[in-house]
């Protein structure tokens, strides 16, 4: 792997990955927009500093990941929108490099396995 990765070659190790494992995400596309677009956008539904993943969990659950490269660096917008979610009950997380995400991923899918086997009937 290149020293510096791109976010989209972590992007696309990450998407790699969830496809052998059998793991929805979904990829927001709310990439920076010009100037001259930015109230289209808007006016359907494009916020700034969303993150760029929603990865969809057995049980309705669903988690968020702002994806970095390992040097990359998160903006205000993209923080705001972190604890909103996490404000709301949603996991989300900013994760650098494909390896946190996946490691965000897992322990989400841990939790929601001993969640499960707290609520079985005895």
């Amino acid at each position: 792997m290149p020293l510096h990765a791109s976010e989209d070659f972590e992007a696309r190790l990450l998407i790699q990955w969830c496809n052998a494992n059998n793991v929805e995400i979904v990829h927001v596309p709310n990439e920076r927009h010009d100037v001259r677009s930015l109230g289209r956008v808007k006016n359907v539904g494009i916020r700034p500093g969303f993150p760029d993943y929603i990865v969809l969990l057995p049980g309705g659950v669903a988690c968020f990941i702002e994806l970095k490269r390992k040097t990359g660096r998160t903006s205000q917008a993209q923080k705001e929108w972190i604890d909103r979610l996490d404000g709301l009950g949603f996991s989300a997380a900013v994760c650098y490099g494909y390896e946190s995400a996946i490691g965000f991923i897992k322990s989400e899918l841990e939790r929601i396995a001993n969640k499960s086997v707290e609520h079985v009937p005895s």
